[in-house]
């Protein structure tokens, strides 16, 4: 398994950027791959996992880190795994609290996998997925490694934009289909922080 980040400065948000977003994570996989493709992108967000694992204790973990600092956008990222209701009803929370949802069904190893090809068809679950995964490129080893996805997968996070948004046209952007994911829509507010984040404390000079 490759060597997990040892020291994330992502741990805590740096109010001299701006804009400065929170993106709360369901588990260390997805914390580890943003905070690596933050890093690549020198950008800086504030890239935390919930205090849970469920979508309301992710969407409950924002609202707890939003009374402690204004920021510009605030998104919660989590899957369906095996529990749809609980999967909807963190969609629909998120939005109730100006949230931006941002999900894979039936699971984050569709990111990785739209990096090397489209699929419409349902996969059934998170292990068919894994196991559609492992027989890509780079990922026969796989093992809930967020750095180990961005290592295979970094050079092709244009080609994943175009499929996931392909997808999510296709599906009706109804995160009830298998496949299902917006997490280009996180990756683009990436990209656009890597034209406008500004380091404030430069700016008084």
């Amino acid at each position: 398994m490759t060597k997990r980040i040892s020291i994330r400065s992502y741990r805590k948000a740096n109010p001299l950027y701006s804009p400065l977003d929170l993106v709360v994570c369901e588990g260390e996989t997805e914390v580890d791959y943003l905070c690596e493709l933050a890093r690549s992108w020198r950008i800086h967000v504030h890239i935390i996992k919930g205090e849970g694992t469920d979508p309301k204790s992710i969407v409950n973990t924002a609202k707890a880190k939003s009374k402690e600092m204004k920021y510009d956008k605030i998104y919660c990222v989590f899957d369906r795994d095996n529990d749809l209701p609980a999967f909807l009803s963190g969609i629909e929370l998120c939005k109730h609290k100006n949230f931006i949802p941002i999900v894979c069904n039936p699971c984050f190893e569709l990111w990785p996998y739209l990096h090397f090809q489209l699929r419409e068809t349902g996969f059934g679950g998170p292990q068919q997925m894994l196991k559609a995964l492992k027989k890509l490129p780079g990922f026969s080893s796989y093992d809930k490694d967020g750095v180990q996805i961005f290592n295979s997968t970094h050079g092709l996070v244009d080609t994943a934009c175009k499929n996931a948004s392909k997808l999510a046209s296709q599906k009706c952007n109804d995160p009830k289909e298998d496949p299902f994911t917006n997490i280009h829509v996180l990756i683009s507010r990436f990209m656009d922080l890597k034209k406008e984040q500004n380091f404030l404390e430069r700016n008084k000079v």
